[in-house]
């Protein structure tokens, strides 16, 4: 049986949430990635993804940044926190940063901490950064994940993004970047 969340709020994020944010737990597990293949043809190239099995489990950590948190701290963006309603102590975030010039959006990170995953905040985040976004007039939002986070993939998808690119140049550790969208409308 699954434990029951405590109640809990969602709210604009303040400069000083940023520590506790980036306390919260980032790992993950997986069985799974998404694995890329490039093949060059006379004509162009053929790029495929596809769902792999690992042979093990494996721990991963969601990269987030001091630095990229605060940069999404601007009015003209969307940085929600979950906060339990009794105690002062954050459960979850989301930071989505607003692209003026075409009118998109993209989710960067969404975090719940280990003790309160499956327990629908993480549905509840995207959800009201969804209404943000109608709020906003973003006519497209995307999701930004890397390809061995096949529970954000999942995620993603069960809330209709489609998988519409990747960046193989956009993450430190070398992980390839993919991305997913939806119109907001």
């Amino acid at each position: 049986m699954q434990p029951t969340t405590p109640p809990f709020v969602i709210r604009e994020a303040l400069e000083l949430d940023i520590p506790n944010c980036l306390e919260l737990d980032h790992r993950y597990e997986t069985e799974h990635v998404w694995q890329m293949s490039i093949q060059p043809q006379s004509s162009g190239w053929t790029i495929n993804f596809r769902t792999e099995r690992l042979p093990r489990i494996v721990e991963a950590k969601h990269l987030t940044t001091s630095d990229q948190l605060q940069y999404v701290l601007d009015e003209q963006d969307c940085f929600l926190v979950a906060a339990l309603k009794e105690q002062p102590r954050l459960i979850g975030y989301l930071a989505m940063h607003r692209e003026h010039t075409h009118g998109n959006a993209t989710i960067h990170h969404i975090v719940v901490d280990a003790p309160y995953r499956r327990q629908n905040v993480g549905k509840r985040l995207l959800t009201i950064a969804q209404r943000w976004a109608l709020e906003h007039d973003i006519r497209h939002l995307f999701f930004e994940t890397q390809t061995q986070n096949y529970p954000a993939i999942e995620f993603c998808q069960s809330f209709g993004f489609a998988f519409c690119g990747f960046n193989d140049q956009i993450y430190p550790n070398n992980d390839i970047g993919v991305y997913f969208g939806k119109s907001t409308r």
